[in-house]
């Protein structure tokens, strides 16, 4: 009780500091996130042994530091030293992976205090991300800028739900702990047939639809042929980029305008697109953002646990001059430029084509696996290429890979589609390109 009554009055005053944000000044905000960089970085001098090397051999002043004063981090380099940049000792990335074996259940705690969420990104490299609860309920707050506040609200998620993702963990978590007034969460799962998630939808009529773009797309094309029987007050699209035209699609279907969300596993919440911005509002309350040509650096400020100084995310922003008059601290970008990844189709088992959704081998995690990708060799095959992690025996690694599979085609009813799981240590790339695609076809490019 003391715990929720804590959270809640954490809560409550961060709801306040995100209204007072709003009407500051652009130079207002940035003054008062250099003075909690500068905070946290003392922090890290004595409680991270890498930043504090970083320091060290920089000779940064904590006091009068800059964002600049330290390089990029790159998801590899990450991984490479995460036992030596997270804050608290009770976690290792050893520790980390094998809760994230052990249990698929999204609210789940580490260590009774952290919340765990993974991906793999478009580069095929596992990552865990941690995050303490307070940490991570503060982070939450910004969905009440996407998502009207109700009682007993119920949400719809239609997505990857079984194990550790930033979409459905953000989602349920919603609801969990003092926010258990707020909301009611029942998750949809991505990878089981369309028909049995329109039932769903229609037994349980929610009042806000949260998914990926392609899943609202199809949302949008049950609903319009008869199928879809709800009426949600609010359709949030996330996970991956909303082209104009799914947007046009789905608005008319639903007679509702969307919300488009870009967050992260890294970050949480960082854009917010409602209808009457004309772009996305990044919520730079608690992020440093440096957009760059071909990439983005982000400086997370509320993760204390896992500090990430400058991380290199592959996503394009593009801004614009023009600020919101409600919202003038923050800058508007004109979309998110993310990699949109080949959904693979495939004959089920009744003969039907059908397609696996990209972000269900995004959010792919088995223990000791470093990287992969998908090679579609056909209609009714495939190939998973797997990098293990030094020191992990071949044959657990492909049983593990193995089950997961089977899983998976499992619940599509594509017990027929074969697969075959290779080791190796290097992943190609497009020959035309010379760019990384997680998922492709065996002719080296990837259709559409």
């Amino acid at each position: 009780m003391a715990d929720r009554f804590f959270a809640g009055f954490v809560l409550a005053s961060r709801v306040v500091e995100l209204r007072r944000n709003r009407f500051r000044s652009p130079s207002s905000l940035a003054l008062r996130n250099l003075k909690r960089f500068r905070r946290l970085i003392q922090t890290l001098a004595a409680r991270s042994p890498y930043y504090s090397r970083i320091i060290k051999e920089r000779r940064i002043d904590p006091a009068t530091c800059a964002v600049t004063d330290f390089p990029a981090l790159t998801k590899k380099h990450l991984l490479k030293h995460f036992d030596e940049i997270v804050t608290d000792k009770r976690i290792t990335k050893g520790g980390v992976e094998a809760f994230l074996s052990r249990t698929k259940n999204p609210l789940a705690l580490f260590k009774d205090d952290f919340f765990v969420v993974h991906t793999s990104g478009s580069n095929g490299q596992i990552a865990p991300f941690v995050w303490h609860k307070m940490d991570w309920l503060r982070g939450l707050t910004h969905l009440a800028r996407a998502v009207p506040v109700g009682i007993f609200q119920k949400i719809a998620f239609v997505g990857a739900t079984d194990g550790h993702y930033a979409g459905v963990t953000m989602t349920e978590s919603s609801g969990w702990g003092p926010l258990w007034w707020a909301h009611r969460v029942k998750v949809f799962d991505i990878r089981k047939p369309l028909s049995e998630i329109v039932s769903g939808l229609n037994g349980y009529q929610p009042c806000v639809v949260v998914g990926y773009a392609t899943a609202l797309r199809a949302l949008a094309s049950e609903r319009a042929a008869g199928r879809l029987a709800i009426v949600p007050r609010t359709l949030i699209s996330g996970g991956e980029p909303l082209v104009a035209a799914d947007k046009e699609f789905i608005e008319s279907a639903f007679g509702i305008s969307i919300t488009n969300v870009y967050a992260a596993s890294e970050h949480m919440i960082i854009g917010i697109g409602l209808p009457r911005f004309g772009g996305m509002v990044l919520q730079e309350d608690d992020l440093i953002i440096e957009p760059f040509e071909d990439h983005t650096l982000i400086t997370n400020l509320l993760n204390k646990t896992l500090p990430l100084i400058r991380y290199k995310m592959e996503d394009v922003l593009l801004p614009l001059e023009d600020r919101q008059p409600d919202w003038p601290a923050y800058r508007v970008v004109r979309d998110v430029v993310g990699r949109q990844e080949y959904g693979p189709q495939f004959l089920n088992e009744a003969g039907q084509c059908d397609t696996i959704h990209p972000i269900v081998f995004v959010e792919f995690y088995v223990p000791g696996l470093e990287a992969f990708q998908i090679i579609v060799q056909d209609s009714a095959s495939f190939t998973f290429l797997a990098v293990p992690l030094p020191g992990q025996l071949k044959p657990d690694l492909i049983s593990h890979i193995s089950a997961r599979l089977d899983d998976l085609l499992q619940v599509k009813k594509m017990r027929n589609v074969k697969y075959k799981v290779e080791l190796t240590d290097h992943l190609p790339v497009e020959r035309s390109t010379g760019k990384f695609r997680l998922v492709r076809s065996a002719s080296s490019e990837i259709p559409g």
